[in-house]
Parts: C-alpha cells; sequence; structure tokens
C-alpha cells in the first residue's frame, strides 16, 4: 500500500469511521485475490466463464447431451471404443470374485455353493452371468455417465435358487422431467429424496424412451414409482451432494471429435492431390487437347485415362506439368499430442489407448502400467465394489436365508471381494517376490491365489487330488516339496564332563 493510500484512508476513516472500515476491508479482499493468478481479471481471463452452480445443477442441464454424444463417439471412434473397452477390461476383467467369510466355515460352504448358482443364472434375460453383468454396468456407467441395476423377483425355478434376477438398465430409464418444487417428497430429476436428501425411490420408464414405435413409445411416456430397494445407482461420485453420474468422456469428447474432423480435412486432401494427375498448359487461344484416351462422364465431363507405358503427344506450345502433392508435416504430432490429452483425461496411459509402444522402453511403460493400475484400484474398491458387488451380495444372503438349506444362514455374513489379476509383466522377477512375500509373512498365500484369481480352497482341493494322483501312480516331481530329501541334522554329541576340581579345605 503507497503512502498516499494510507493517507487517503486515514482520511477517509477521520471523516467517516464506517466507510474507512469498508474501504480497508475491500483493500484486504482485493489483496487477498490478487495472491492467486486462477482469481485475477485481466484482459487474459476475459474468456474464461465460471458458474458457482451445485454439481446436480451443472448435470441436470447437460447429462442428456454428453451421453448421447459420448455413445456416437464409442459408435464411430476408435480411440473412443478403445478407451472403453481397456477401462472396463481392467475394472472388471474376468469378473470380481466373492466368497463367503463368516464364521461358520460349513455354512460358508453352501452359501458359496449357492453363490455360484446364482451367478450362473442371476441375468433375467438368461444372456449373461454375474460376471457379465458387471461388465456391461461398468461400460453403461463409463460412457453414459451412470447405470441403474435392477434387482426384478421372480420365482423359484430350481432347488437353493434365490428368488430374484438383475436387470441393467440405461439411465435414460430415469425420467428427469420428474421434478416437485414445494412439499414432500421431494423429487429432482427423477430421484425422490426425504427430508435429509437420501434417495427413496426413482421414477421409472416401462419401457426405453428411445424405443421405436407408436406402442412402445405410449408405454414409454408414463413412468412409475419404484422404490430404492429394488435399485441399485451405479456412479461415480465427482463432487459433494452429486446424485447423477458424468461420462467418463465429458473432458475429451470434444478433442475427440476435433481429431475425427481433423482426419477427415486430411483424408479429403490427400484424396484431391490423388485425384490431380497433371495439368496441361497451351498457348493463347490454342485449343487444349487430350494427351490421353477420353471419356465422358454422366455429368458431361471429360475424364482421361493414363495407363503405364503410355506415350502422349503434345502439339507446339503445349506443356505438362505432373502434380506433386506433399504430405502434410505435422499430422503425427499433432495427432500425438492430442491423444496424450484425450488419454490424461481418461485416465489411462498414451501407450493402452493407441497401442503405440513404438517409443516407449520397459522402465517407463511398467512405471505408466503401476500409477494406472493403482487409480484402477481406487475404483474397485471405492466404487465398484462399494456400489455393485456388496448390494448384491447383502440381496442375496438375505434371499439365501428363506431357502431351505438345512441350516439358517446368519444375515450379516459377509463376503471377501477379489478383483481381476492384473497381467505379470515380468514374470521371472514378479513370481519369486511373491513367494518371498508369502514366505516372509508380508502376504498370506490364500490372499496371493485370490489375486491371481482363484479361489484357495478350491486350489487346495485340486493340489490335494494332484499330489494324490502323483502318489499312487508313482510319479515324481521336481516341484513336490515332499520327494526332496532333506539332510538330518547329526544329533549334538554331549561334551565330556569337565573334572572336578577340588577346593582348599
Amino acid at each position: 500500500m503507497t503512502e498516499a493510500g494510507n493517507w487517503l484512508d486515514r482520511a477517509v476513516a477521520w471523516v467517516s469511521p464506517s466507510r474507512g472500515a469498508a474501504r480497508l476491508q475491500a483493500r484486504v479482499a482485493i489483496g487477498a485475490m490478487l495472491a492467486y493468478d486462477g482469481a485475477r481479471k485481466s484482459r487474459r481471463e476475459d474468456g474464461w466463464l465460471t458458474s458457482g452452480t451445485s454439481a446436480d445443477a451443472e448435470i441436470s442441464a447437460a447429462h442428456t447431451m454428453l451421453r448421447e454424444r459420448a455413445r456416437d463417439l464409442v459408435r464411430n471412434n476408435p480411440h473412443a471404443a478403445k478407451g472403453v473397452a481397456v477401462l472396463v477390461a481392467n475394472k472388471i476383467g474376468s469378473g470380481i470374485l466373492a466368497q463367503a467369510n463368516g464364521a461358520n466355515k460349513r455354512a460358508n460352504k453352501r452359501l458359496d455353493a449357492r453363490w455360484d448358482r446364482f451367478t450362473e443364472n442371476c441375468d433375467l434375460y438368461g444372456r449373461l452371468d454375474l460376471f457379465g453383468i458387471q461388465s456391461l454396468a461398468e461400460r453403461t456407467r463409463c460412457e453414459s455417465g451412470e447405470a441403474l441395476i435392477r434387482f426384478v423377483d421372480t420365482k423359484r425355478t430350481g432347488p437353493g435358487e434365490v428368488g430374484f434376477r438383475l436387470q441393467v438398465l440405461e439411465p435414460d430409464f430415469i425420467d428427469s422431467s420428474k421434478n416437485t418444487t414445494s412439499g414432500e417428497p421431494v423429487i429432482r430429476n427423477g430421484i425422490e429424496y426425504d427430508r435429509f436428501g437420501v434417495p427413496t425411490a426413482y421414477w421409472l420408464f416401462d419401457v426405453h424412451p428411445g424405443e421405436n414405435g407408436i406402442v412402445t413409445f405410449r408405454r414409454g411416456s408414463t413412468s412409475s414409482r419404484v422404490p430404492k430397494a429394488e435399485i441399485l445407482h451405479y456412479f461415480k461420485p465427482l463432487r459433494a451432494g452429486q446424485s447423477r453420474g458424468v461420462t467418463d468422456f465429458a473432458s475429451v469428447m470434444v478433442r475427440l471429435r476435433a481429431l475425427d474432423d481433423y482426419d477427415d480435412a486430411e483424408l479429403m486432401r490427400k484424396k484431391i492431390a490423388a485425384c490431380l494427375a497433371a495439368f496441361v498448359t497451351s498457348s493463347v487461344n490454342l485449343p487444349g487437347v487430350a494427351i490421353a484416351p477420353t471419356t465422358v462422364d454422366a455429368e458431361g465431363r471429360r475424364v482421361e485415362q493414363f495407363a503405364p507405358g503410355m506415350v502422349g503427344y503434345l502439339k507446339p506450345g503445349e506443356m505438362i506439368e505432373f502434380t506433386d502433392p506433399k504430405p502434410s508435416g505435422d499430422y503425427k504430432d499433432f495427432n500425438a499430442v492430442q491423444l496424450h490429452a484425450i488419454a490424461a483425461g481418461l485416465n489411462m496411459p498414451y501407450e493402452l489407448l493407441t497401442g503405440d509402444l513404438s517409443e516407449v522402453t520397459y522402465t517407463s511403460h511398467r512405471g505408466g502400467l503401476v500409477q494406472f493400475r493403482g487409480m484402477v484400484e481406487a475404483d474397485q474398491w471405492q466404487i465398484v465394489i462399494p456400489q455393485l458387488c456388496r448390494p448384491i451380495w447383502r440381496r442375496f444372503v438375505a434371499e439365501a436365508n428363506g431357502v431351505a438349506v438345512g441350516e439358517e444362514i446368519d444375515l450379516e455374513t459377509p463376503a471377501v471381494f477379489t478383483p481381476p489379476r492384473f497381467g505379470l509383466l515380468d514374470p521371472a522377477k514378479e513370481v519369486p517376490a511373491m513367494i518371498a512375500a508369502i514366505q516372509g509373512g508380508i502376504k498370506t498365500w490364500p490372499d496371493t491365489i485370490r489375486r491371481e484369481g482363484y479361489d484357495p480352497d478350491e486350489t487346495l482341493d485340486e493340489i490335494e487330488a494332484w499330489q494324490r494322483q502323483l502318489t499312487e501312480r508313482g510319479i515324481v516331481i521336481t516341484s513336490d516339496a515332499r520327494t526332496q530329501s532333506t539332510p538330518t541334522a547329526p544329533a549334538p554329541v554331549d561334551p565330556e564332563p569337565e573334572p572336578a576340581v577340588r577346593r582348599a579345605a
């Protein structure tokens, strides 16, 4: 603050203390704001438009356009299609396993047996198993921003089976036009809330509102209330208070579209350059004569046909000049920069998005994969398992308790969830490291087996049966530690007793 400013502030405060205090407060606020470059207001920031709206206010105005554009990109843009495939393959892969982990081991085995039957027959339409449901839900969430998994009550079709199936719905089924402005219950964007802001019901169309046909449109034009207990709303919260999801392509769809336009323009430039083979110039008032056989197309245009080994004769005063189209020198660099930005927006390495491994080393590739796998594991344990896997397990346990199985099942029986394993980059180094971790007590053998995507109990049963067959057939292999003779340590030899020493009296 300058001396003149201090003098003026003191003068204003002497005449009007209240105005002097307000002036000082405004000066402090301006100084605090200027401490952050991002809060400055100058010509450089004139075009920076911001909003202070809530997450739901922003999403409600844009979610329909965002998901429709994201779907179009996934259908028609190869990089968008590859991005979805990579994310789903790494987060879900072959499926996230679940195994009962209650205190009663015998009840755990029976519950796991029924869980296996449910896993195979959980799809309402009979097309997928539970792991396929997981992949479809994650793909829908990634592409459309959110997915709905509905518990549909059905009759038990076999002994030991539960009475419900799973149905994956796109977010289009939510009647977003359903809103209330006052009173209770509160409905915003098709979701009903209690006075604490907790969802209690969803207003869903009977059929997809975009389905073709007049009959289905009439049926789908009205929505009905579905209790929250029948719906799993699967999305990734990015802001506090957010109740609807946003597609993973929200930050990169403009770049993907621009990259498509650039590729189309470059392709058109190549086509135009390839169509213009040569130019014939002649003197003034000298009619142009074809130097090759000509034809006339349907629109009356003359087309000359060039052929290998052709010899053309020109009249005096005529010259021919062949085109030499120049390649676009920055095409590859521009694509690489844009694809790096797109990969960053999708939270994945550039190499996984493009498949381009030409400029990476083992160390850099491994470093990128380690960071990517960390983000994948965060989504698995913070989104997929809490929102998708664990609620399905709890509903299954509650339903299985009503099935006659010989003993009652604890409704609080937890499950151990095991995401799919990541492929080994260097098995020669990573497998010994896994063995050392088990031997050192850092990891347990069952946990390591689960991380590899297998059931520890089933693996032990297979090992036991395999070793029994080896023993019965008299087969000895080096991997069986029991067949390796261990040298017996020699028995300790007692030292000769020392002679007693008489002490003088």
